[in-house]
């Protein structure tokens, strides 16, 4: 194997109690991209991992891989320590060849739901659909400064601290792409003022939903889902865009929405030193305490409960 070592890039693993970031973990780790959306891969040989490295590198993340070929936990891939934290899903959209086509597949029930949503919106607004999209590098610190005002007052933000990224080297990314005629900024305004945003980017045939909040005092009027419709309206408008990617994870909003899905794992192979172990097992550790106690409110009918009240104090 011949391939040079890859630059590796900071990872973040969030320590989380319930709903709580009570700390971050940035590993540098050589990332193996599986760039196919719908596809996933077959892990090498552990030896074929090593030459990837690059000085400073502590580990391998190989991304979607098949779920079948590891158990979630700790385990031994030859000389790595080797962590899979979850099974993962991968929700997207096929472009259809019309946005009325890709509509028609919703359900009754769905499609007549979403219509009374977004016309409820619009006539609040007086006819207009209330979508604002920034793509210049002229727009981008406007929009960067009016979606962080929206995000710092999201429980994602303050809890999970998962909000749109503040700092100087995230502003340089916008305009980048930006200049390279690859980005998308949505704002939904109700009146003068936004309530909702989405931040997405272009990356050759596809259109990847990043980062996205709205405001939590305007949940009545459902921002997110109104704003997610007008953008998979825009992503069928766009030339040669042939996905629309949610990303990993599972959210209400992207099994209703995609049309596609990928199950997968991502596999995590940590040099076997003293501290990685540390760090993967006090990670896997709480993951477990949270599942139990996942499954212990659940029990007692009391999860959706503690949920909201979280999300209240936060």
């Amino acid at each position: 194997m011949n391939n040079p070592p890859i630059v590796p890039r900071k990872i973040g693993l969030r320590f989380l109690l319930g709903e709580w970031a009570i700390g971050m973990w940035y590993p540098r780790l050589a990332v193996i991209e599986q760039r196919d959306l719908g596809t996933v891969a077959s892990p090498q040989v552990p030896e074929a991992y090593e030459v990837l490295l690059s000085a400073g590198a502590v580990g391998v993340l190989c991304q979607r891989i098949q779920p079948a070929l590891f158990d979630v936990g700790i385990g031994r891939y030859g000389r790595w320590l080797r962590y899979v934290r979850n099974r993962d899903v991968h929700h997207f959209i096929e472009i259809q060849q019309s946005w009325d086509a890709y509509f028609s597949k919703f359900t009754g029930k769905s499609r007549q739901n979403l219509r009374r949503t977004v016309k409820r919106f619009t006539e609040r607004q007086q006819g207009s659909n209330g979508v604002e999209l920034m793509t210049s590098p002229a727009d981008m610190p406007r929009f960067h400064r009016e979606a962080l005002r929206i995000s710092e007052q999201t429980y994602q933000h303050k809890l999970l601290k998962s909000g749109l990224p503040t700092d100087d080297a995230f502003v340089a990314h916008l305009d980048k792409l930006a200049r390279e005629g690859r980005a998308r900024g949505y704002l939904l305004h109700d009146g003068d003022h936004p309530v909702a945003y989405a931040w997405c980017s272009v990356s050759g045939d596809v259109l990847k939903y990043e980062v996205v909040g709205y405001l939590p005092q305007s949940a009545d009027l459902s921002p997110g889902t109104v704003l997610l419709y007008h953008i998979t309206k825009d992503a069928h408008a766009i030339p040669n865009c042939k996905f629309l990617d949610f990303g990993p994870g599972e959210a209400l909003y992207k099994s209703m929405f995609a049309n596609c899905k990928v199950e997968y794992v991502d596999l995590y192979l940590f040099r076997m030193t003293a501290s990685n172990m540390l760090l993967v097992g006090l990670h896997r550790s709480l993951s477990l305490v949270n599942e139990g106690l996942g499954r212990l409110f659940e029990a007692v009918g009391m999860k959706s409960r503690i949920k909201r009240l979280i999300r209240a104090i936060s």
